[in-house]
């Protein structure tokens, strides 16, 4: 049994409830202005249930339909077969007919009141479970059939709802009916008619609006059983407040468009990362596997190498990573040298993050053939990292793009240097035997390979904070991190966060130099014997410069910027927002209609303004350029400050979308939007009624609100990123989603790199700032955001553009 509480009954203005009246009641249905008439003032028969009008006035209009209206709906819906969409007025006339002796005042009238609240509730949803609406109808209609075995369904139903007013105590009795029904059929009691599952019908829908359930769709096999159950998410609804949202489905993945198809991949759904397909080795198994890889909680957990978890044995803690590290490093600098190339192997996988497997191939390769560890023209080995963005072939763009380069190097320690100056070949079995060694000595006996290999990325990513840096310096392929097509980032931060890292890494030398012995040990005893600790380690530390102090390289010097080669300078992005504005004539008293809609100004001004807008949207939101983006106005909520889009293709189920903060610029840009579409509509539509602006569709939020006038056919279309490029094709030739990149470039390094991952949608799966067990705040997103992209609109000089009005 449910427990007993009162239902909180909802006040709706008269017009809101004539538009639910209208989605039950299409325009195209029999008679539908006295159906609606009808309904409108059945459910004031019961306003204390449910919902309730501020329209109470007296019932004087309240008259049955006659009974040739009755006759009519009937043989009109069953002659168009149209029984599903007019459901509601079948259903109406049906019981009117057969109740038409009673008063409005008897139980029976007051269910049908209560009835409908119900039905136009669901309508609200505006999701699936509008197909109960049908459902509800249907039962009626086929318990007031003569002779009908559902009969009896009717008449306990107005039983229950006559019994008490209260939405829960009618649910109860409903669900309970049911059970006593269901317990009747399958005992025998009584002939078995299915009468529990449909009543059931009916608790579902009354369930729906109770309890606000999500849809639950069903998928059938061919032989019609059900093969799973995919449970969809609820109608993506601001957190702040009761608007519901729309949700934006694409059928096909959104092929036009000018964007890399790699990028375009990449970013709708990047492949998992291959590191994630961890398994222990077989001595780690046997004590830790069992009780923690296999069991599917943490399994799902330890796979994900961004996590540090206690339990997860792929990780270290940083004193183990600075032991590993200066083992090694002792070995590189005074060992054999068979033994020191297998050690500076280990080494060179944990300061330059690639696999043991590859620093194997590389070293083996001449100096000329090597991929990552090149040598420059100065004789300089170093660490070449690239980014494997889209290449940008428009010679008009190259020239005024924000990056020099999509690569950069990092120093390398002399000791290495000298090791790499001849090929060289190391065996498997050796690296396993000084990692033997090294668990041995060290007292590490869960250390392999992948501790080695995840050394940078980890203390990167977890001590210093700077996860997209230690993509990029590790050398993540862009396929397995979105962000890497779209950041162009300072060559110096990357540096900077480099040389941090090996800082941390050799911190242990910092701590206690003593312990390390170099060329002479004459002199550092004789040396210590005249300094004093901390001199002695400043000494130490500038015989090996590179723990404190990375070495310059030459070919970095004229990189300032490197990654994206999509994104322009700042300079040149602002000049182009400003040639947009300066296409949006801002004086009413300058246009004229001239002699058709190919010359009337106001068009051509109108048009500019959407196309200003669109770009404005664009590198404010960083939302892709799809057809159905930027949506409608009710995705935008002004009092909170955000917006819902959802992007992205369909695939592997996955269609909802993502919250957006609204900058302060944004925000007033639509305003002054929406006031001027309002005037443009009252201006143009009187001039031409063939193509006129749909105003009220696109201010209900039935249209897209951005559109434009086509010539070619002459009507109003959704504007379109083929219909962007097209317009701004000669002016700026380039890739669709140039601005996406412009605004990740502008707020990189600028704001904690979660949150610029959750606006432009680039979150790991399950790692979403939204998801369900996220415990990140969506206000602090909203928060850190907000300034940070007015600061973007500041650093462009975008200016509003506002029309004067008469």
């Amino acid at each position: 049994m449910y427990e007993v509480k009162e239902w909180t009954v909802r006040t709706m203005e008269a017009e809101t409830v004539h538009d639910l009246i209208r989605r039950i009641v299409p325009y195209n249905s029999p008679l539908s202005a006295q159906v609606h008439r009808l309904v409108f003032e059945l459910i004031k028969l019961s306003p204390k249930y449910l919902m309730k009008t501020n329209d109470q006035s007296a019932d004087t209009s309240l008259t049955k339909l006659t009974y040739d209206e009755c006759n009519i709906i009937i043989s009109t819906v069953k002659a168009d077969k149209s029984s599903d969409v007019w459901s509601v007025s079948y259903m109406l006339a049906a019981f009117t007919d057969y109740y038409r002796q009673k008063p409005f005042t008897d139980e029976s009238w007051l269910f049908i009141s209560k009835y409908l609240q119900f039905i136009l509730l669901i309508a609200e949803r505006e999701d699936k479970h509008f197909n109960k609406i049908n459902n509800l109808g249907v039962r009626i209609r086929m318990a007031l059939k003569k002779n009908s075995s559902q009969t009896a369904i009717i008449d306990e139903l107005i039983n229950i709802h006559g019994s008490s007013a209260n939405v829960y105590e009618n649910f109860a009795d409903i669900e309970s009916y049911e059970q006593d029904m269901q317990y009747s059929e399958q005992t025998g009691l009584v002939k078995n008619t299915n009468l529990a599952k449909k009543v059931g019908e009916i608790r579902l829908a009354y369930e729906v609006v109770i309890e606000n359930k999500g849809y639950i769709e069903r998928q059938f096999s061919r032989k019609g059983q059900s093969v799973f159950i995919k449970k969809a998410r609820n109608e993506q609804a601001l957190l702040f407040t009761n608007e519901v949202t729309r949700r934006i489905r694409f059928p096909k993945p959104f092929s036009d468009n000018n964007v890399a198809k790699p990028e375009d991949l990449a970013d709708d759904n990047p492949p998992a990362l291959l590191d994630n397909r961890y398994n222990p080795s077989k001595k780690a198994a046997k004590s830790s596997q069992l009780q923690q890889y296999q069991v599917k909680t943490s399994y799902l957990h330890n796979k994900r190498n961004q996590f540090m978890f206690p339990s997860n044995t792929r990780l270290l803690t940083v004193s183990d990573y600075q032991s590993v590290f200066v083992k090694l490093w002792s070995i590189v600098s005074d060992d054999e040298q068979c033994v020191r190339r297998v050690a500076a192997v280990l080494l060179l996988s944990m300061i330059s993050g690639r696999s043991i497997q590859n620093v194997i191939k590389e070293v083996a390769n001449n100096k000329s053939q090597r991929q990552f560890l090149v040598e420059e023209e100065s004789g300089v080995t170093v660490i070449r990292n690239t980014i494997n963005v889209t290449v940008n072939r428009r010679d008009k763009i190259k020239p005024i793009t924000k990056s020099h380069s999509n690569n950069f190097s990092l120093p390398l320690p002399l000791s290495l240097s000298v090791i790499l100056q001849y090929k060289f070949e190391v065996e498997p079995i050796e690296i396993n035997q000084l990692l033997k060694a090294l668990r041995e000595s060290l007292s590490l006996p869960l250390l392999s390979n992948q501790h080695i290999e995840s050394a940078l990325a980890f203390i990167i990513t977890h001590r210093i904070g700077e996860p997209l840096h230690s993509d990029i310096i590790t050398g993540v392929e862009v396929e397995h991190s979105s962000p890497l097509y779209y950041t162009s980032i300072k060559t110096s931060t990357l540096l900077h966060t480099y040389q941090a890292a090996i800082n941390i890494l050799s911190g242990r030398y910092l701590k206690d130099l003593r312990a390390v012995h170099y060329y002479s040990v004459n002199y550092d005893q004789v040396f210590s014997g005249y300094l004093g600790l901390r001199h002695y380690q400043l000494w130490q530390a500038h015989r090996y410069s590179y723990f404190l102090d990375t070495p310059i390289v030459a070919s970095n010097i004229n990189k300032t910027y490197i990654g994206s080669e999509m994104a322009l300078t700042d300079k040149v992005c602002g000049n182009f927002f400003a040639l947009l504005a300066r296409k949006v004539q801002g004086d009413r008293q300058q246009l004229s209609h001239g002699t058709n809609a190919s010359e009337d100004e106001y068009i051509k001004q109108f048009n500019a303004y959407g196309l200003w807008l669109w770009h404005v949207i664009q590198i404010q939101t960083g939302i892709r350029p799809v057809n159905d983006a930027p949506g409608f106005l009710n995705q935008f909520n002004f009092i909170h400050d955000m917006y819902w889009v959802s992007d992205k293709s369909i695939r592997q189920g996955k269609d909802y979308g993502r919250l957006i903060p609204v900058s302060g610029f944004l925000k007033k840009a639509l305003k002054n939007y929406i006031s001027y579409i309002k005037y443009f509509a009252s201006v143009h539509n009187p001039l031409y009624a063939d193509h006129i602006l749909k105003i009220n569709k696109i201010l209900q939020s039935e249209e897209p609100f951005l559109q434009i006038f086509s010539l070619n056919p002459k009507k109003f279309m959704p504007i379109t990123p083929k219909r962007i490029r097209n317009t701004v094709g000669k002016a700026l030739p380039h890739q669709d989603n140039w601005l996406r990149h412009q605004l990740r470039s502008m707020l990189t390094n600028e704001v904690d790199e979660v949150y610029v991952c959750a606006l432009l949608g680039h979150e790991h799966a399950d790692q979403e700032i939204f998801h369900p067990m996220s415990s990140l705040s969506i206000n602090q997103y909203r928060t850190e955001l907000l300034p940070q992209l007015d600061l973007v609109a500041q650093k462009l000089d975008l200016k509003q553009v506002e029309i004067k009005h008469g």
